[in-house]
């Protein structure tokens, strides 16, 4: 009977073993299929990966990368977006990381939220810079800054990725805007300046003149300009300093 008994145990080791191999090489296999059939949706065949989802879902739930592919052919654009935002918050690890970070930058930049979407690309530059997606996602970053109207951040993140990212390729289109932009500011700020100049003399000659002269309401028109913006700046440093101002569109 020991001798017996001890057979059995083996046996029962052993088929123990069995099972935990078989375990494995499923989910090993599983893990290859997955990745097949990212690579499938990546080059336009979304068909397949939706038949076989469902069953894998059920046999597989717990595999990080199914859940991936499930934000990735959901046709839902807002359900699809938070799935990949809950993958990234528990799943930083992942090899697909970085394209969960890269859907969820280009939604928010294809819906005009540049704040937003700069917001999610510097996570690239931040966590995953040997991502094969990092030129991409520089340049996105610094249109989005640009577009969001931060064009002296976006010039200051320029100079660091061109020292972090010597191999990186920046648009030239990118480049040429900021240096633009940069030489515009500045000569704005310098026009700013010398108005605000005119107008404190304009004040201090208005309030010397004697009391008891007689008063008369009237306007003075700073400048005009085609942009609303460069207006209401201009208007808004004035009021800063008790001018009471005004916009006439003509």
């Amino acid at each position: 009977m020991k001798i017996i008994y001890g057979c059995v145990i083996m046996i029962l080791k052993t088929s123990n073993y069995l099972v935990s191999i078989i375990l494995l090489f499923s989910v090993l296999h599983s893990q290859s299929e997955i990745d097949d059939l990212i690579n499938e949706v990546y080059s336009g065949n979304i068909n397949n990966a939706k038949a076989k989802l469902p069953a894998m879902k059920r046999e597989f739930s717990d595999i990080p990368s199914l859940l991936f592919l499930d934000a990735l052919i959901d046709d839902d654009i807002e359900s699809s977006i938070g799935k990949f935002k809950n993958f990234f918050k528990y799943y930083e690890s992942s090899e697909y990381a970085d394209d969960a970070i890269m859907k969820i930058s280009e939604y928010y930049y294809t819906q005009g939220s540049y704040i937003e979407s700069s917001k999610w690309l510097k996570k690239i530059n931040l966590y995953y810079p040997s991502s094969e997606h990092i030129s991409r996602s520089l340049n996105l970053y610094l249109r989005a800054l640009t577009l969001s109207g931060k064009e002296d951040t976006a010039q200051q993140y320029l100079q660091t990725f061109f020292k972090k990212y010597p191999d990186s390729l920046i648009d030239n289109y990118i480049i040429d805007n900021l240096d633009m932009a940069s030489k515009k500011n500045k000569k704005n700020k310098d026009n700013k300046n010398s108005l605000l100049d005119v107008v404190e003399e304009l004040k201090q000659s208005i309030t010397t003149k004697q009391k008891n002269k007689k008063k008369y309401k009237f306007s003075v028109q700073i400048g005009a300009y085609s942009s609303m913006d460069n207006a209401i700046q201009v208007r808004d440093e004035l009021l800063s300093l008790n001018f009471n101002t005004r916009i006439d569109i003509i």
